[in-house]
């Protein structure tokens, strides 16, 4: 406390009302912080929530090109998307959340196998993708140790993610990132983050869309 604030305090004219200036300073403080944590934490979320209620939905993706990177995966571009639903998760093997939320997508990866217009694109990400000799051997060692058995994109120079982040209107760019797209390329769904259960959710909005 600075020599100022203390001398103000000390001017107060009884204990009694020197005691209940401090709380009130306190409160009206942690009132402040409460405001402006909620602030922040709308501004990176999304004012309106995650999922269908995201700002971003309705908007179309203006771009997507992913390279294989392991597994079965083949390079896929936003035309390959065309009349399919397709989630596209951006992860990192160094990101906690995304290893937290990692097998509720490979759970999903299993259950959207007999849907042949459903697609997960699991794009492994790091700050430097334009050799993806590096990132294919440590998402395959990522994924080995942990016995996961799904095909993973990479996002070379970060050319679909420039793309995300523009039409999410976000200020950076968050791992992990997953979104929705229907058959038309629309964004129908936004998670930035990872919270329990988002494997249902996001299998509901698929099904939904599919019945569209």
């Amino acid at each position: 406390m600075s020599q100022y604030d203390q001398d103000s305090f000390d001017a107060s004219p009884s204990p009694a009302k020197r005691n209940g200036s401090f709380w009130l300073v306190l409160l009206i403080a942690a009132g402040v912080a409460i405001v402006c944590g909620k602030f922040m934490t709308s501004r990176y979320r999304g004012a309106d929530g995650m999922g269908t209620k995201y700002p971003a939905v309705g908007r179309a993706l203006p771009g997507l090109e992913l390279q294989g990177l392991t597994g079965d995966s083949q390079d896929v571009s936003l035309k390959d998307l065309a009349g399919k639903v397709a989630i596209v998760n951006f992860w990192a093997t160094w990101c906690g959340p995304c290893r937290e939320e990692l097998p509720e997508l490979a759970a999903l990866s299993v259950e959207l196998r007999d849907q042949p217009d459903a697609r997960l694109l699991l794009v492994s990400c790091n700050n430097e993708d334009t050799d993806l000799g590096p990132l294919r051997e440590a998402t395959t060692e990522f994924l080995a140790a942990r016995q996961i058995l799904v095909p993973t994109y990479a996002d070379r120079a970060e050319n679909t993610r420039r793309a995300v982040a523009m039409v999410l209107d976000e200020p950076y760019f968050g791992f992990p990132t997953t979104i929705v797209l229907d058959q038309k390329g629309i964004i129908r769904g936004v998670w930035i983050g990872y919270e329990e259960g988002v494997g249902e959710q996001l299998k509901r909005l698929v099904d939904d869309l599919l019945k569209k």
